[in-house]
């Protein structure tokens, strides 16, 4: 590999261009999209040698030489190629081809956690829309938002390793200890805020709850945390609150956000409990538009010049 640029910061605030090459896969000096500000880095950002040089593209390149320094081997290539290659498809049932941009699926990605809240956004919505057209009286759904305690500054990998595994096991007892009730429900993602505390968000049905009770409760589940917030909601702000948890990466420096992808590999990204179990896919089959079938077959790699020659540039987008 080949790599003239000292740091992700230099590439952010243009000084100099850039080049790598890996397994001769060469990657562009500079991006195609200009530079609109300093961004959530906060950094003074001016035009390259050459070229505007894109403060994500520049973040990006940060995080994957974070990974690569760790050793995370197919996730940093995974991680920098996501929506620089194309590929086909080829529907097992009937022989329909279509064009798909890559995603590297990583939790760390702030375009596939835009895309996966966006599906689990939509899923949750439709089962909302089912309950409130047969909702207990009395009953509403809340947005429920749980912190867990920490010391100061940002936690090192091991102890955000600890917390999540913490709420995993907090969560499950907090529904069955309190908020379970007959017809009830909940779904539950965890985020990890920039200060590196960790939360849940919990979009649940159910029965008035007193917040200072829950806040109890929650304090002796956990040894001394608390409740951030329980709110009563009415339409989607609410539910994309508990679904945009993965989205924020961009206000994390590239070795915070290393730390919180080791943290986070493994475990759930979403639970769910009564009515909403068994009801949110996390990836969901893609269906031919022809036939409908969901087998698929790889047809290989792309280049983005062959992707648009081929298909004009629109290939699906989709998962």
């Amino acid at each position: 590999m080949a790599e003239s640029l000292k740091t992700w910061q230099d590439v952010a605030a243009g000084r100099g261009e850039y080049s790598v090459e890996l397994n001769g896969q060469g990657y562009p000096a500079a991006w195609d999209l200009e530079v609109a500000g300093g961004g959530e880095t906060g950094l003074d950002v001016s035009s390259s040698t050459d070229k505007s040089v894109d403060i994500d593209r520049a973040w990006r390149k940060g995080v994957w030489d974070e990974l690569f320094r760790r050793g995370f081997g197919k996730d940093y290539m995974r991680f920098m190629d996501c929506e620089e290659k194309g590929y086909t498809l080829k529907c097992d049932d009937c022989g329909y081809e279509r064009a798909k941009i890559f995603f590297c699926g990583l939790r760390i990605c702030p375009e596939c956690a835009r895309r996966f809240a966006g599906s689990l956004f939509h899923q949750i919505m439709d089962i909302v829309g089912e309950i409130n057209a047969n909702r207990k009286r009395g009953w509403s759904i809340k947005l429920i938002t749980l912190t867990l305690k920490k010391g100061e500054g940002w936690p090192d990998m091991h102890q955000l390793r600890a917390m999540v595994k913490a709420m995993g096991r907090y969560l499950p007892e907090l529904w069955n200890s309190y908020l379970r009730e007959d017809g009830a429900g909940a779904v539950a993602s965890m985020e990890i805020g920039p200060s590196g505390n960790v939360h849940a968000h919990l979009v649940y049905y159910g029965p008035f709850i007193p917040k200072k009770e829950l806040s109890q409760r929650w304090s002796e589940i956990t040894g001394g945390s608390y409740i951030l917030d329980l709110e009563m909601i009415t339409g989607g702000k609410g539910v994309w609150e508990a679904t945009k948890y993965a989205c924020k990466m961009r206000a994390l420096s590239p070795g915070q956000v290393v730390d919180v992808y080791e943290a986070l590999k493994g475990a759930r990204r979403v639970r769910c409990y009564g009515v909403f179990y068994n009801r949110v896919v996390v990836h969901p089959e893609c269906p031919c538009p022809e036939c409908g079938g969901t087998s698929w077959t790889f047809g290989g790699w792309l280049t983005q010049e062959e992707f648009k020659a081929n298909f004009g540039g629109a290939g699906d987008r989709g998962g």
